[in-house]
């Protein structure tokens, strides 16, 4: 479904409004606080994939191995190449 113009700006004026309307009344917006993992307590938590990933096994065989998808094995791939 493709909206006009006019339609998409209506869309953004309310959504805005919604936003603002819940700021106003003290609603938080966004992710909260200290929710984010940092990359040593991420790789803490996927210890047994870094290992693997690390001695060589394929992306798609460890996310089958530890039941992972194959976005989060090219995440830990990603910060252990940040982090080593």
């Amino acid at each position: 479904m493709q909206l006009t113009p006019m339609e998409r700006e209506f869309l953004i004026q309310r959504v805005k409004s919604g936003l603002n309307h819940a700021k106003s009344i003290g609603k938080t917006l966004g992710r909260p606080k200290n929710s984010a993992m940092d990359d040593q307590a991420f790789l803490k938590k996927f210890k047994g994939l870094s290992v693997d990933l690390k001695n060589g096994l394929s992306v798609r065989k460890a996310a089958k191995v530890h039941d992972v998808s194959l976005n989060t094995v090219l995440k830990v791939r990603k910060v252990m190449s940040v982090a080593g």
